[in-house]
């Protein structure tokens, strides 16, 4: 056949296409020279095709050109010309285009009646090999391993399947697999390395994502949410947004990075129409409607008697929990009352009761009033004060949302809770998996009983449920409980037979209740630094970790990467994975300012929610100009900040130990990106509580470090933070006042652990002769300052410490300064009895008490403070709030 190809005359193209075959399988020289000849004496309208065809030859991009000029004068595009290419070369996978547009022409035209079953397979195969050179791009810097990866791969070798038995595998093939990312880590055997890793979505698990603030996991929980959404299988998906950022998952990724980056995955930006927004009732008018689709609403009677009591904060024993209990249960049964002289008979109201019937039985119920069974006035009085202020919540009706429009096939809704505080948020999340847990369970039971005979309907129907919820240790906290701590234990428990589904995420595993992470089937971890919660995952993990992801690796996990760990039989141990990009809008990214270096930031990050003001430099080479005055005091960019330690430092009316995890965290959680600019950077931490002046210590030490070459950066939002750089090494530090010391938090960071350790030692040593010069000063106790009008005075805040009291009155400074205790308590209700406050301004007042309380509980769930401490300052708190509410009741 070559020898008649030699000698045949006139050339044609099919000719060519033959001695093409013969030179891929001999590689003769002579061949391929008798091919461009025949080229050359082509007629023109057939040369292009022919330059194709010496193409995939010899793949120089000279012949591909000269085709592409030739071709383009009779209207063909780039793409066009690639797919001739590849067609003539006889489907050839070595010469399958790598251009997106043309891929696309291709699997366009592919269909089951075209009878070219070569043409498919070379596509498929093309594409895999073009997917596989992408993605080897994509992961440019793989983590080395050197134990083997053992994984289940799926039918045709493609990608690694997490989460599913081999059983499962051979019997649903590729069918509800979510797309989650690609391997980047290199292994010495069964290199994986950018394969599609692929998590089974039929079987309900129970998922943990961690990971530092900032660190992504949010925006890993989106991926899955994505997947979830186009895989059509039926399912209900239910996200508990306490951010309010997964409404953007209605649109495409518009991130210009990002959709770069998508292209490179073979991705592209869409967005969903199966996402439904659900917002509070009360909010709803006032939200743009791009962000949210429709009101959701409770209805009393699906709240418990223990869900009152955590919404409202009181002891589910006390006299005012024993007094809902009784009220709850006259609404529903019916009562005996008293209106004026007559009694009456109340008829029970079931399940269709409001908050306005509890709040009439309280106040007319016989048995509630009896001097023999009842309650006291004052308890009935806070009970309904209680219940007025729920009225206000705008999460209550008559009706409630059903569950059944909540929960939904092949329809993701995001219930946005954003708007409710940390309390109400648990309150829903514990209601919606109480709700969800039952009803499935019913119907599980349901179709068991078909089995054996007819069984009768169930009112609301619901399909398989993935419930997903962000900031788990604070819903489920490892220490004390919440509304949603129960609710969600037993739907991590029970849920696996019924059909649901959990997915959990948190900053902090350590802090998460230990009975949720022992039904914790994956693990899904991005960068952590604080012992515990790297302890905690050490802990808890289904699979072996290699002594390549050790803890100071998980400290400096780049962002975009996490490791996995699978309780699947047929995973080995853990493996590192590359997030894929968001294909919708991702809402909660909000970088700071002029931190993010250029072209380094990851397209993955979750987006930071700091404020910060405009001296932070644009970018981290520019330097904001730091110069000192006569007193020491720092003047930034040429602006004088007067009084700027004074003024800034925090004063922190807690003990040295916490004020300094606190600081520490601050730099941690906000500057990690500046930092750690990469992830082969070393860093130390430490703390110092030094009896010193704070403003001197920091006047000191900046002078100190300026001379020593160090350039420093104040940076003025929230807290008072410096940054700072010498070479390689960098510094972050920032200082606050206790009622002991001045409490100073270093992280300093650097190429090497040595010069981290060397830069470290200069700073200690310049403190240590700071604290030797002594001058410790305390600082000043919350304030009550005058202002003109109706009322002279208002309470600054509501300060509820341990100590004695003592009031100290300087008329010429026009303030009072409160120390807290019982005498300043007593004190500070006769101030504000006198003060002829307005009720908005009372209510105000207690507001505030109610965030500090928030403050309080979350302390104590991270376990900086014992059981003891929370529940003085707590009842503290309490007390603080009954009495604002009788003077609001005696208005």
């Amino acid at each position: 056949m070559v020898e008649y190809a030699f000698r045949t005359k006139p050339v044609d193209l099919q000719i060519l296409r033959v001695l093409l075959e013969e030179f891929r399988r001999s590689g003769k020289e002579e061949i391929l020279s008798k091919m461009r000849e025949m080229v050359e004496q082509l007629p023109q309208e057939e040369k292009a095709k022919g330059l194709l065809i010496l193409y995939g030859a010899t793949r120089k991009s000279e012949y591909f050109e000269r085709a592409v000029e030739e071709l383009g004068r009779k209207g063909l595009s780039e793409s066009d010309v690639a797919v001739s290419c590849w067609e003539l070369c006889g489907f050839e996978v070595d010469v399958y285009p790598k251009d997106e547009k043309a891929r696309d022409m291709i699997f366009e035209s592919l269909n089951f009646y075209d009878g070219g079953m070569w043409r498919r397979f070379s596509a498929f195969l093309g594409e895999l090999k073009v997917r596989e050179e992408e993605r080897g791009r994509i992961v440019k810097e793989p983590l080395e391993v050197s134990s083997k990866l053992r994984v289940l791969e799926d039918p045709v070798g493609e990608g690694v399947v997490l989460g599913r038995s081999r059983d499962k595998l051979q019997t649903f093939g590729a069918k509800g697999l979510m797309y989650i990312g690609c391997i980047c880590e290199r292994a010495e055997e069964n290199n994986f390395l950018g394969k599609p890793v692929l998590v089974d979505a039929l079987k309900p698990h129970v998922i943990f994502i961690c990971g530092q603030r900032g660190s992504g996991k949010s925006y890993t929980m989106g991926v899955l949410a994505e997947e979830l959404a186009r895989s059509g299988l039926g399912l209900a998906v239910v996200i508990v947004d306490p951010v309010g950022i997964f409404w953007s998952m209605k649109y495409p990724n518009r991130e210009e990075k990002e959709v770069e980056e998508l292209r490179r995955w073979g991705l592209k930006p869409r967005g969903f129409t199966n996402i439904r927004v659900l917002v509070p009732l009360g909010v709803y008018d006032k939200l743009p409607d791009a962000t949210r689709d429709m009101a959701f609403s409770i209805k009393p009677s699906d709240l418990t008697v223990d869900d009152w009591c955590y919404a409202f904060g009181v002891e589910r024993f006390g006299a005012m929990g024993l007094l809902l209990e009784r009220a709850l249960i006259q609404v529903r049964e019916g009562y005996e009352a008293v209106e004026g002289d007559e009694k009456i008979r109340v008829e029970g109201k079931g399940d269709e009761y409001t908050i306005d019937d509890m709040i009439k039985c309280v106040e007319t119920s016989l048995e509630l009033l009896s001097k023999d069974r009842g309650f006291r006035t004052d308890t009935r009085r806070a009970v309904i004060s209680r219940l007025l202020s729920a009225k206000e919540w705008g999460i209550f009706s008559r009706e409630g949302t059903p569950l059944d429009q909540i929960a939904v096939p092949n329809m993701v809704t995001v219930v946005d809770v954003s708007y409710l505080t940390e309390g109400l948020r648990g309150l829903v999340v514990g209601l919606l998996a109480r709700k969800i847990l039952e009803k499935r369970m019913q119907l599980a039971r349901r179709e068991e009983g078909l089995q054996f005979g007819s069984v009768g309907a169930i009112k609301e129907e619901i399909p398989v449920t993935w419930l997903m919820v962000d900031e788990a240790h604070i819903l489920a906290p490892a220490r004390g409980e919440t509304a949603a701590s129960g609710p969600l234990i037993e739907y991590a428990k029970l849920g696996r037979k019924p059909g649901c589904a959990l997915v959990l995420a948190t900053q902090q595993p350590s802090a998460t209740s230990d009975q949720i992470l022992s039904q914790v089937d994956m693990i899904i971890t991005h960068y952590l630094t604080f012992e515990a919660d790297i302890e905690a995952f050490m802990r808890r993990s289904p699979n072996k970790v290699p002594q390549e992801m050790s803890r100071d690796f998980i400290r400096r996990i780049p962002v975009g990467m996490a490791l996995i760990s699978d309780a699947s039989i047929d995973t080995g141990r853990v493996l590192a994975v590359k997030i894929r990009p968001r294909q919708s809008q991702h809402a909660g990214r909000e970088a700071i300012p002029g931190l993010a270096r250029p072209g380094s930031a990851s397209l993955l990050e979750e987006g930071r929610s700091e404020e910060v003001t405009s001296l932070i430099p644009e970018k981290i080479g520019e330097k904001v100009e730091v110069k000192m005055d006569e007193s020491g005091v720092g003047m930034v960019g040429g602006e004088e900040r007067v009084g700027v330690a004074k003024k800034r430092i925090p004063i922190l009316d807690v003990s040295d130990d916490l004020a300094g995890d606190y600081l520490s965290r601050l730099i941690k959680y906000r500057f990690n990106e500046y930092l750690y600019p990469s992830s082969k950077i070393q860093g130390v931490n430490f703390q110092k509580a030094l009896r010193v002046d704070p403003e001197k210590m920091l006047s000191t030490l900046r002078e100190k470090l300026t001379l020593q070459g160090w350039e420093l950066t104040c940076l003025e939002g929230d807290a008072l933070v410096f940054l700072g750089q010498k070479g390689n090494v960098r510094i972050g530090f920032s200082l606050a006042w206790t009622n002991t010391a001045s409490v100073i938090a270093f992280e300093v960071t650097a190429p090497s652990k040595g010069e981290a350790m060397t830069a470290k030692e200069l700073i200690e040593n310049i403190l240590q002769e700071i604290s030797r010069e002594g001058g410790w000063i305390p600082p000043p106790k919350v304030k009550v300052e005058r202002r003109k009008g109706k009322e002279e005075k208002e309470m600054k805040a509501v300060s509820m410490v341990r100590e004695k009291p003592s009031v100290d009155e300087s008329a010429e400074r026009g303030k009072v300064e409160v120390k807290a205790g019982a005498e300043g308590e007593t004190r500070l209700g006769r101030e504000l009895a006198r003060e002829g406050m307005s009720d908005e301004e009372i209510i105000s007042k207690i507001g505030r008490i109610q965030k500090y309380l928030r403050s309080l509980h979350e302390y104590y769930l991270l376990g900086r403070m014992t059981e003891e401490e929370y529940s003085f300052l707590r009842k503290k708190a309490f007390k603080k709030i009954e009495e604002l509410r009788r003077m609001l009741g005696s208005g």
